[in-house]
Order: C-alpha cells, then sequence, then structure tokens
C-alpha cells in the first residue's frame, strides 16, 4: 500500500499497512450537486486494533511514531486518490494532525516532493487543519502553511465552531475553506438558534473572501437550510456516503438536481447587476510555459493581470503583470524562467485574490473587497468555476445600479421591499420542493389612531411595527415587504408552520407594549379613545395592535397564481380581524 516503514513495538505499523484502507467522500457544489472535491477517510482501524482513528494516533504520539504514521497515511491516501475516476477535476481533502504540522523534522519539501511523486498536483490538495487539537505553536504552524501554499497547496480550517480558538485561527491562518461541524449541522433546519450561529459564521467567511463547507448534511432539510444561509459546499451521507471502491465513486449527486428541478429561476437581480459588469478575462494554469505567459501580456496591454485557475476549474488567484516586470524587461531574467511552467512558480507569481460566486450580493461583495484591502477586482465563480472578473470599477457601477433598482421599489416610508418584490418572492416560493410559510400583517384600529394624532404619529406607528418585523425576523432568512399602508407581508422559506406563527406571536406582544408609549397618558390609562367608525359612528376603539394570517404552501399545494394566493392570504387576514386573534394558521390547498 505505500512505502516500507521500520516497524516499532509500540506501534503495529506492519498491520497497520495491511488493513488500513482509505474511503473518498464527495464534496459536492450546493447548486449544481457536481462533487468537485473528496475527503480521505480511514477505514480498517478496527482490524488493527484501535475502537477510533483519534485512539490510533494517539497510540502513535505516545510511542513517538505520530509523524511516521502520520506519512503512511498521507501516502496511502494519495495512492488511492490517483485511482479515482476523473481524479485530475477533483481536489483531495488531506486531515493532517496538528502536532505533525509543527513538528520540524516533518519537512513540507519532502512532503511535497511526495504528493509530485505519487502523479498529484500540489494545486489539488488541500490541509485540513483541525480544531479539536490546541494549537502549540502557531507561529511555526504559520510558517510551514505558508511554505506549503506557496507550493499551491490550500489550506480547510475543519470542525470550525466546535474547538480552540475559532476565531482566532481563522484570522491567524486565513483559510481558503472553513468546514462547518456537524454539530452546528444537525437539525438546523429546526433549530433557529444553530442558523443563527452558522449564518453569521458564513457571512463572516464570504466578507474574508472564505469557502465554506458544511459538514454532516443527512437530511434535504439540512441541505436547503445551508443552501438559504449561503454555504458553497456541502459534505455528508445525504450528498454520498464515504466508497473505499473507488469505481463507485459517484461525479453528481442526482438528490440535488432532484430538489432543484422545478424551481423558477430564482431572483437574478444581484447576477444580473454584476453580470453585465463582468470582464471574460482569459486565463491562465499551472501547465503553462511563462514564455507564454509573457507572450499574454505582450498579446494584451491593456491587462493588468490575468486569473489562474486550477485543476478543478475554479480560480486560485491573479498573475500580475507588476510581479514580472523584473523578468518581462530583462533578457536573463526571461531565460531564467520562460521554459519553467507556472505551476513550478506558484508561490512566486499567483497572487491571492477575492474569490465569490455569481448571485453574490453586490453589497457583500463590496464590503468583501473593502475587506480584503481593495485590489485587482473580485474573481466570479459559477457553483465554483471560473466565470469572469469584476473589477474595482464594475464594482463600483454594479453597486450604484443595484441601488437604484432596490431604490424603486422600496416603501419610501418603511424602506421595505414592496409589491413587486414581495410578488416575485411568491412567484418563486410557487416552484420549490419546500415549504414556505407566509403572513399577512395588519393593524387593527389603525384608521382611527390616525385620525385623532394625525398621520406624522401614524407613520411613527407604521416604522415601529416593520423594525420589529426587520429585526426579529433577519436571523431566520425571512422576507418581509411592506403591501402598503398598515398591510405588510412575511415569507419564511423552508417553515411548515411550527416556526413563523410562533415568532409573530413574540412580534406582536412586542409592538402591543411598545405602542403604548404613542399613546397620550389618558388613552393609556383608559385603554381606548373615541373615534368615528367608517359608518360615521362615534364608538371606543382599543388601543393598536396587530394580527397576522399564516398559511403554509407545500410543495403538493394547487396553488400556483401569485396573485389569488396574494387575496386568499388577505382573505384570511379579516377572518382573523373578524374573529379577534392575533395569529392564526392555515394550509393552502
Amino acid at each position: 500500500m505505500a512505502s516500507h516503514i521500520e516497524a516499532v513495538p509500540e506501534f503495529p505499523f506492519g498491520l497497520a499497512q495491511k488493513h488500513l484502507q482509505f474511503a473518498f467522500q464527495p464534496i459536492v457544489g450546493i447548486r449544481s450537486g457536481r462533487c468537485v472535491a473528496v475527503e480521505a477517510l480511514t477505514r480498517g482501524v478496527d482490524r488493527i486494533g484501535f475502537a477510533s482513528v483519534p485512539e490510533m494516533l494517539e497510540t502513535a504520539a505516545g510511542s513517538g511514531r505520530l509523524r511516521l504514521l502520520e506519512n503512511l497515511l498521507r501516502q496511502g491516501a494519495l495512492a488511492a486518490f490517483r485511482q479515482l475516476d476523473k481524479a485530475d477535476e477533483l481536489t483531495l481533502f488531506l486531515n493532517v494532525d496538528n502536532r505533525v504540522l509543527e513538528d520540524s523534522a516533518d519537512s513540507p519539501e519532502n512532503w511535497l516532493d511526495a504528493i509530485r511523486e505519487r502523479g498529484v498536483s500540489p494545486l489539488s490538495v488541500v490541509i485540513e487543519v483541525s480544531e479539536r487539537r490546541e494549537i502549540r505553536d502557531l507561529e511555526t504552524l504559520q510558517r510551514r502553511l505558508t511554505r506549503y501554499r506557496d507550493a499551491g497547496v490550500q489550506i480547510a480550517l475543519d470542525d470550525f465552531g466546535t474547538g480552540y480558538s475559532g476565531l482566532s485561527l481563522l484570522y491567524d491562518l486565513h483559510p481558503d475553506f472553513i468546514k462547518l461541524d456537524r454539530y452546528f449541522i444537525a437539525n438546523i433546519d429546526a433549530d433557529p438558534r444553530k442558523r443563527v450561529f452558522a449564518a453569521h459564521a458564513v457571512e463572516l467567511a464570504k466578507t474574508l473572501g472564505i469557502q465554506v463547507i458544511a459538514e454532516g448534511v443527512e437530511t434535504a432539510e439540512e441541505f436547503r437550510t445551508c443552501e438559504q444561509i449561503g454555504c458553497d459546499r456541502v459534505q455528508g451521507y445525504w450528498t454520498g456516503a464515504p466508497a473505499l471502491d473507488a469505481h463507485r465513486m459517484r461525479c453528481h449527486c442526482e438528490r440535488v438536481t432532484e430538489l432543484h428541478a422545478g424551481e423558477r429561476r430564482r431572483s437574478r437581480d444581484d447576477a444580473d447587476c454584476a453580470e453585465e459588469q463582468v470582464d471574460q478575462a482569459p486565463t491562465v494554469n499551472a501547465d503553462m510555459r511563462m514564455a507564454d505567459v509573457f507572450e499574454m501580456f505582450r498579446r494584451n496591454p491593456e491587462r493588468r493581470a490575468f486569473p489562474f485557475v486550477g485543476v478543478e476549474g475554479g480560480p486560485r488567484g491573479l498573475v500580475r503583470e507588476r510581479d514580472l516586470k523584473a523578468y518581462i524587461y530583462s533578457a536573463c531574467g526571461r531565460d531564467l524562467l520562460s521554459r519553467k511552467r507556472l505551476g513550478d512558480c506558484f508561490g512566486q507569481f499567483v497572487h491571492p485574490a477575492l474569490r465569490a460566486e455569481l448571485g453574490t450580493p453586490v453589497e457583500a461583495l463590496l464590503e468583501a473587497y473593502t475587506a480584503a484591502g481593495g485590489g485587482e477586482g473580485v474573481l466570479l465563480t459559477r457553483d465554483g468555476r471560473y466565470h469572469g472578473m469584476l473589477h474595482a470599477e464594475a464594482l463600483l457601477l454594479a453597486m450604484h445600479k443595484r441601488s437604484l433598482e432596490q431604490a424603486r421599489d422600496q416603501n419610501p416610508l418603511t424602506q421595505l421591499p414592496g409589491n413587486r418584490m414581495i410578488q416575485r418572492f411568491i412567484g418563486e416560493r410557487l416552484h420549490v420542493s419546500e415549504p414556505t410559510t407566509m403572513a399577512y400583517v395588519d393593524l387593527n384600529h389603525f384608521k382611527a389612531y390616525n385620525d385623532h394624532y394625525g398621520f406624522r404619529q401614524g407613520d411613527r406607528v407604521l416604522r415601529l411595527l416593520a423594525e420589529l418585523l426587520s429585526k426579529r425576523l433577519s436571523d431566520q432568512n425571512a422576507f418581509v415587504g411592506h403591501i402598503g399602508g398598515d398591510d405588510f407581508f412575511v415569507g419564511l422559506p423552508g417553515d411548515d408552520g411550527r416556526l413563523l406563527p410562533r415568532t409573530l406571536g413574540g412580534i406582536l406582544d412586542s409592538f402591543r407594549e411598545d405602542v403604548r408609549a404613542f399613546y397620550e397618558e389618558a388613552h393609556r390609562r383608559a385603554g381606548y379613545l373615541r373615534g368615528v367608525d367608517r359608518r360615521g359612528r362615534v364608538r371606543r376603539f382599543p388601543l393598536l395592535a396587530a394580527c397576522a394570517a399564516t398559511a403554509v404552501l407545500a410543495p403538493q399545494s394547487r396553488q400556483r397564481d401569485d396573485a389569488a394566493l396574494m387575496q386568499l392570504l388577505a382573505d384570511l387576514k379579516q377572518q382573523a380581524k373578524a374573529d379577534g386573534a392575533d395569529v392564526t394558521l392555515a394550509c393552502l390547498p
């Protein structure tokens, strides 16, 4: 299986060489289901006397043979990886014990040579650094990872959120990927707190230009929630179990295709704004000779940089003209480099650049670009593959266009999306394969309040309700819109009626309490004000409250018309007002 390693009494290396095997679990693009990478997982530890991989590693560490065992595991994983179909188009994620990464005796150069000897490009390898084990020598680890990075190896922060100093490691290591631990993914669709944590982790990673992989996805509901919060890739039994047989590894997850089947095209506002500004810049790759790279700059004098694309089709950085000038304009320098491949000079000439998936909100792109300290621009991907480049000037233009489009539809009072965006949201949710809970929210006795206190004070009431809805629902990926007047709309993708009605109940309770401050003391004490109803009769009107009619749109629902669905919600709201209910729930036919 691997080159011979001298056995020691404390650890059964002979048995390990004979019995350890490697399974590969697919890591798939969250939109396409295409297998873009695999993680190597050790199997067969029970046959050499261990209950688990951690126990095996601890035994090897205790006998002073951890580095030798890690070398055995890495060599075996590389050899097995080369047997996979389309291995040249995949990225290999390798778990490496942090103690070995900090061990000065474990030479990165020797290990990189071993990678190449196995017929694998360093550009195809991702080293996983785990949070579960404390890093004792961060400075040494950073130096060693830099040497790997200079050869094109990428870094992933594994078990994110469950171990030692997660945020500080995110800052210090600046990984290419983070892998959200299964602890936060399990039942994320039904656990609002997990969803909030994961959503904020994804948002932070995107701001830093880091791709996010959700680990341990085991249900369609978990997958959908991971997609909603912005994960780039997923790994788990739902998208593909680990396979020992190299020929049983699937290159595509049909479940993802089926889940997305029948969906309308999603809202294209952000994608369209960016798409119009995309520069389809030609790319360079590891196999190109440096002489050909020089020639590309000569033939394209207007270009300051070319995107470098890895074996999996994703952008890895930029080759910038200013980094090559010392060689381009020196005969000796050109001769020195011309015969070399660009991949041999990765660390010298491939400069890191911000990457983002097409459709990422333009605001988020601008924030990430600013956090990265500027640069040439943003490398855009479509399901992980290079799509084009968004230059700094184009990014500002896209942001301006997006702002204008949003302003046209926003309600000027509450700044919430108006009817065009509400109708678009409903139209999209009519054609997805998951439930959606929608709500029509309305104020009770608002006309009497407005007549007595005036429109300015009435506007303050509307802004209060809008702020409560927006703030309380922002972490649940809910859509909040302003239909007009005192009517609001809320939609919660993925909810089957268990979450939104309960959340709205709390919001309406808060509104009922907060809005008392908008009354004169006499009205607060009395609990009502006198006014004229729509029939011209003088009567008492209770203090302001709100009601919500909620309805679940299931995938099997016969509703397929957005206008008819909106009218049905309005009718349910009227019934809720007549019944004096705060929140009602119905299932749409």
